[in-house]
């Protein structure tokens, strides 16, 4: 069982959002209060149907041992840094500037991989949402409006976003939406 929490976004922006967040009895879906008076009922049930697709596919755990993977990539690139550039070996404070080039480069081959699988369990969690309504017009009336509320680009940097982003394009989100949620192999 999960519950919905409406968060009081207002007082700080006028951004909206929703996520689903903690792991097993504290499992929750936050909605901002922007998103639960601003969009229309339909466009926020359409929302928590993408959240509640997470939370049915067990994606906060996927996600946790994807990051725990990442993570020892990173201390394991520290380590062979330490080895193989700090002059008095590890536990001197002249191998910080190692650890930090070490933990950084091997960070940052493996999060384009992090990204991906991320990007994966969206659209999976979109395509739940599409089948659940039935439709996929609403979600993408909702990710248009998220799109102009949040001044989210449509289009980022092709580059920029296979590297970093953890979602799908906005724009090939709300496409396969108004296709069905017939979701591209990725």
């Amino acid at each position: 069982m999960v519950s919905v929490w409406v968060v009081d976004e207002s007082r700080k922006s006028r951004t909206a959002n929703a996520a689903v967040v903690g792991l097993g009895r504290t499992r929750r879906i936050i909605l901002y209060d922007t998103l639960a008076t601003g969009f229309r009922r339909e466009e926020v049930e359409a929302v928590l149907a993408h959240e509640l697709g997470h939370h049915v596919h067990g994606d906060m755990w996927r996600l946790m041992g994807v990051s725990a993977a990442s993570l020892a990539v990173g201390m394991l690139g520290a380590w062979a840094a330490v080895e193989a550039f700090a002059p008095d070996g590890a536990g001197h404070v002249s191998t910080l500037p190692s650890v930090v080039l070490g933990f950084t480069l091997a960070s940052a081959v493996v999060s384009p991989l992090g990204a991906a699988y991320s990007r994966r369990r969206e659209r999976a969690a979109d395509a739940y949402a599409a089948r659940l309504a039935g439709e996929g017009e609403t979600f993408a009336r909702a990710m248009e409006r998220l799109v102009a509320r949040n001044l989210t680009e449509l289009e980022p940097p092709r580059l920029y976003h296979l590297l970093t982003s953890s979602h799908p394009t906005p724009a090939e989100r709300i496409a396969v939406a108004r296709a069905g949620g017939h979701v591209p192999a990725a």
